[in-house]
Parts: structure tokens; C-alpha cells; sequence
């Protein structure tokens, strides 16, 4: 599984079988539900641990209830980390991400290196990667997708943190060299931001409402209000993956209502606002699975 991710708010990713959450700084705590007998994992009869174990199966449909609705779905242009947890990892993806500890890894690169002199970052990507709309995905759009990043015009929130960027360099289709004015600790992390998401320069204006990515994700329908449906993208370059048919992110804002829809069967999953007071009574019911953990900010 994997959700999207927000580098100043919680992150999350389900496309490949994790929800995590993280925050850059000190550590807090977070606390998740998820119910237990869904499609994807069917109990069967089995405890909570017996279910968890079992390995993921191919189909289902999973619902995530948010509280906040996003303005729109552009990640780049928006501060919004409503946008990011929807989109970032599941339908938009950028060259590096960061995995559940934390580290930054390869995402859309298949491989990266750093000059000596920790100027110069030479990135390779993986082969054949597609864009939702059938277009290859090559050093070009990455290119593209990073001088839009730091336009003004763009007005992205974020350009700041970018803006140590001397050069983009197209060596081939799948190798792009970027060169920086001078060394930055953060530049591999600021890499894998939400804001930092590689995208189709001919799919750029429907960014906001219908977003074409790379991702293991596919957006199929925004029905504002309500929900954001996506639904697996049978071309992704990791094979594989993901495990589910769809994804739906309900926006309920109350927390109350949130847990009344988990307990009804109404949603599979809340990622943020459960309140710690409701946590006693859903570690005794069987039916569900909190997991708890820290994160940073």
C-alpha cells in the first residue's frame, strides 16, 4: 500500500504494502486504525497478528478517511499537505523518496552519484517508465518538471528550497546531471519533497483537478466534497505492485464521524485523526488494528 506524503505535515505511502508518517525534527507520536477484515487481507477467523502476517493478496478496494479536503491536487504549486498525502507516492512521484526509516532512496531514479566535491548529482532513471497517459517519462520532463519548480512565475510555495540549483543537464533519456552552486547537506532529501514530483509538460494544465503521474496509481474521479477515487496503474515499472484495485480518500472533517464510519464498515483506514481517548476501545475489539509509533517534525 502507500498513501502520500508531506514533508511538514505527516507522510504516508501505500503503494507498495506501508503507511508511515513523518515529520523533519523533534519526535512526536502518531497513532493509526486500520479495520482488519478487508478484501485485501481477509481474517478468516484468524487473531489480529495471524492476519497481519499473511502475505498481501492482488484486489480490493481501500478507503481512507481524511479530515481535510485539498483546494486542489498540484502538489508544486499548493502548500496544502491535504494535496500530498492524495497524491505524492500514489499518483505523482519524483526522483527520490524516503522509505519507512526515514532514509532517501531511489524512487523514479533507478540509481544516483555525487561528485566529489558533493556538487554535482548525476541521476539514471529507471527504464521504461510511462506516464498515466502512455508517454514515456524521460530526463526531459525531469528537466522540465525542476525549471518549473524554481520559475517564479510557478509561485511555488517551496522554490526556496531549490533555488541552490546552478544547472539541469539532459545527457540522454534516462541520465539528467544537476549541478548546485554549492554543496547542500538537504538537497538529496529536498529531492524526494512532495513538491519536487516529476510531470508531463503536455498534461501540466489539468494538474489541479485530474493529475497525471507516474505512479502506482492512476486518478480516476474527484467528487468534490466527498471523495478521491485512484485506481492502479497496470503499466508501473515495479512489477508487482501495487496490491490494490483502488484507493478512496473520504474527506470527513469529524474526528466522530471518522471513527462511526470505521466501526460501520465504511472506511478501512484513519491515518490522522484519531483521538487518543477513542484508542483503549479499538485495541479491544478484534475487528481493528492501531498501530502506534514516532515521527519527527
Amino acid at each position: 500500500m502507500g498513501l502520500g506524503s508531506s514533508p511538514l505535515a505527516a507522510q504516508q505511502s501505500f503503494g507498495g504494502g506501508i503507511l508511515k508518517m513523518k515529520k523533519r525534527g523533534k519526535k512526536i507520536g502518531f497513532i493509526f486504525v486500520f479495520f482488519l477484515i478487508l478484501g485485501i487481507i481477509v481474517g478468516g477467523g484468524m487473531t489480529p497478528s495471524e492476519v497481519m502476517a499473511q502475505r498481501p493478496t492482488p484486489g480490493g478496494t481501500l478507503t481512507i478517511a481524511l479530515a481535510a479536503e485539498p483546494s486542489g491536487l498540484d502538489p508544486t504549486t499548493n502548500p496544502s499537505a491535504a494535496i500530498k498525502r492524495v497524491v505524492h507516492y500514489n499518483i505523482l512521484e519524483g526522483l527520490l523518496k524516503v522509505d519507512r526509516n526515514g532514509k532517501v532512496v531511489p524512487a523514479l531514479a533507478k540509481s544516483y552519484s555525487i561528485s566529489k566535491d558533493g556538487k554535482e548529482y548525476t541521476f539514471v532513471l529507471h527504464p521504461a517508465i510511462k506516464f498515466h497517459d502512455g508517454k514515456p517519462c524521460t530526463s526531459e520532463d525531469v528537466k522540465y518538471s525542476l525549471e518549473r519548480l524554481l520559475d517564479p512565475k510557478t509561485a511555488a510555495p517551496f522554490r526556496m528550497f531549490y533555488e541552490g540549483i546552478e544547472s539541469i543537464q539532459v545527457v540522454d533519456p534516462a541520465t539528467l546531471k544537476i549541478k548546485t552552486k554549492k554543496y547542500d547537506s538537504n538537497f538529496l532529501f529536498n529531492m524526494a519533497r512532495g513538491d519536487a514530483v516529476i510531470v508531463p509538460r503536455q498534461a501540466v494544465d489539468q494538474l489541479k483537478s485530474a493529475p497525471v503521474g507516474t505512479g502506482p496509481f492512476k486518478f480516476a474521479e474527484w467528487k468534490r466534497g466527498d471523495s478521491v477515487t485512484m485506481v492502479r496503474n497496470p503499466d508501473y515499472y515495479r512489477k508487482g505492485i501495487p496490491y490494490l484495485e483502488r484507493v478512496v480518500f473520504r474527506f470527513l472533517p469529524d474526528p466522530s464521524a471518522q471513527l462511526a464510519a470505521l466501526r460501520a464498515g465504511d472506511i478501512d483506514v484513519i491515518a490522522y485523526d484519531l483521538a487518543p481517548e477513542n484508542v483503549p476501545a479499538l485495541e479491544k475489539d478484534a475487528r481493528f488494528k492501531v498501530q502506534k509509533g514516532n515521527t519527527t517534525t
